[in-house]
Parts: C-alpha cells; structure tokens; sequence
C-alpha cells in the first residue's frame, strides 16, 4: 500500500513540475513599453515627424498599434479594468487619415512646447481615428476643463500610454471655433498629464500658495459668511456669490471648480449654500492652467486682472510653465496682459 501511494505522489510531482516548467516558459503578458522589439516594429520612422519625436525626445508616436498591450494594459484592480475595457478605439485606415493625424498633432499640440516640455512628454503617443467612452469616464482630468468631452474624446491618458483622436472628416467640417475648442481640451489635459506623471507639483513655489493655503477644500459658504457683508449678487444674481469676490481670494473659477457643470456666465457659477468647496492645492494649480488656456482675452480683463491676488499668482504659474517648456503667450497671447 505504501509503494503505491508513494508511486502516485511521484507521479503528481512530475506532472507539477512538467506543467510548472512550461507555465514558467510561456510569453507574460506585458506592457509594450517593456517589449521593445515589438514596439520597433510598430513605429513607422518613414513619417518625419514620427523619426524626430523618436530620436530626438524618446517619444513612440504610434497609429498601428494593440487597444490592450499599448493601453488598456496593466489596471489590475476590477473596477479599473471594466472602465478602460469599455473604451472602443476606432484606428486610422488609411495613408491619408493617418498623414492629417500627423499633421494636426504638430499644429495643434506640438507646436506650443519647447524642447524642455517634449523631453517629458508620455514615452508612449497614440493616434486614433475616434474613441468611445464607455458607461463612465476612467480619466479624471477629462471631467475639469472648460470644455468637457462625453461620449467620443479627443484625448485620453492613463500611467502607461496616451491617446489623441483626429477624425479627418468631422474636424474637417468644424468652424474655427470649434478647432479652437479641440486644440485646449488637448492642450490642457496633456500639460496636466504631465504635470502629474512626473509630480511637478513639488516644483510650484510655495508662494503660490501662501496666500490662499487658509482656503483650500474649505466652504465656500463658511468663508463667504466670514465677510463683513455677505457677498452676493443683486436682482436675479442675489442667490450666487459673486465671481469678483471669489477671484478677489485669488482663485480661478472655472466651469468645473468649484462646482461642476456650472453655468457659462461667472455671475451664476457659485450658488449660495449649495455645498461648494475650495479646490485642493493640486486642483488650484490645475485651475490656472484651465484659465490660461480656455479664458478669451475679455474675461481675463474684466474679471481676473482686478484681482493683485490673482494677477500675482498667475504670473509665478506663468514663469513655471515657461521654465518647463511650455510657450504660454503662443497658447494664449492675452496672457501678456498679467505682465504689463
């Protein structure tokens, strides 16, 4: 009886082993980042822009390419997995869908950095025709500018890659306006994808904040009513704060912060007694970002450059975005205002 038992526990030993041995020797699924043979033979170096971006920054410009290994890869959590597995990816299909790609990425993103800023752009870029959302949004800076996606995206990041999507025929219908919208939700989402992949946040001066620091995630309603007079609005303005006093404290108030999906009209973005906070340190950097690159040049004048708050701390985010690269007059020439 012994023998035999010792026989099939040998027998299951090998087997362990045998199947062990070949699991070990299987391909790991693994981020192309980690593959560089097979991203080599992905990038098309017959597209100048491809090769310079490739040899002068390190930056992989790709249009064929695996929804999964190049973006979808490596969210182990379940909830993380579901979201980016919902995207849908639709890729260039031809020469001249993928040329135009090329040709807008360079006009309407690359143009405005500086070498400093191309030397931290994501390791790995991908151009795709259109991307569908799934039931929810996996990118969070996607929901806080003043323009805000939903259902088909033009841009799109996570850790390990990022996306931009040119559909040559809609952009090709699109008003000047419209263009114009595309080119800042791109802009700001990839100058804040940035900042938070390489935790730039640790280079913002503390001056930035020194001022403001009492306020940040704090109650809108609880400093309001610390005022002498409460300040709000008057007539059909009388249930909102006003934007002058808001940005008078030296913040920027955008279209979704501190409330989301506020109004378009400053004077109705800050509801009375509606739960509203002061933005975290990281989200009030990001917010002058937001107004730098979305706010025209009269809204600028007439709201944000009464404020010394503001003008002050608008210029030290302006000198660090030029220090890293970015050509902040060429995104918005009305900036220069905040240094006259």
């Amino acid at each position: 009886m012994l023998e035999v038992m010792m026989k099939k526990w040998t027998f299951i030993y090998i087997l362990v082993c045998v199947f062990g041995f070949s699991a070990c020797n299987e391909d790991e699924i693994k981020p192309s980042y980690a593959d560089e043979e097979r991203l080599e033979g992905l990038l098309d170096l017959s597209k100048p822009l491809v090769k310079e971006y490739k040899e002068k920054y390190g930056v992989n410009i790709l249009y064929n390419f695996h929804d999964t290994l190049d973006f979808k890869f490596g969210f182990y959590s379940t909830t993380s997995n579901a979201l980016w597995s919902n995207l849908v990816i639709h890729h260039l299909n031809s020469a001249e869908v993928v040329d135009y790609a090329l040709e807008k990425l360079d006009e309407m993103v690359f143009t405005y950095f500086k070498d400093e800023f191309k030397q931290r752009l994501p390791y790995k870029m991908l151009l795709s025709d259109i991307v569908e959302l799934g039931a929810s949004n996996p990118d969070n800076l996607m929901a806080e500018s003043d323009v805000v996606e939903t259902g088909t995206v033009s841009v799109i990041g996570n850790t390990y890659s990022y996306m931009f999507a040119f559909n040559k025929e809609a952009m090709e219908s699109f008003a000047e306006a419209k263009l114009k919208s595309l080119r800042d939700v791109k802009l700001y989402h990839l100058i804040s994808h940035v900042v938070k992949q390489h935790n730039l946040y640790t280079e913002i001066p503390e001056d930035f904040y020194a001022q403001v620091d009492y306020l940040h995630e704090e109650s809108v309603d609880t400093v309001a009513m610390m005022e002498d007079e409460l300040p709000v609005g008057t007539g059909p303005y009388a249930r909102y704060y006003t934007p002058e006093w808001y940005m008078g404290l030296g913040m920027a108030l955008t279209m979704n912060s501190p409330k989301r999906s506020a109004a378009s009209s400053y004077q109705q973005r800050l509801q009375t007694n509606n739960s509203l906070k002061f933005p975290d340190r990281e989200r009030d950097f990001r917010n002058f970002i937001c107004v730098m690159v979305f706010t025209k040049e009269s809204d600028l004048r007439n709201y944000y450059l009464p404020s010394p708050l503001f003008c002050e701390r608008m210029r030290i985010v302006m000198d660090l975005l030029e220090s890293w690269g970015v050509d902040v007059l060429k995104i918005n020439p009305a900036l220069a205002m905040f240094n006259e």
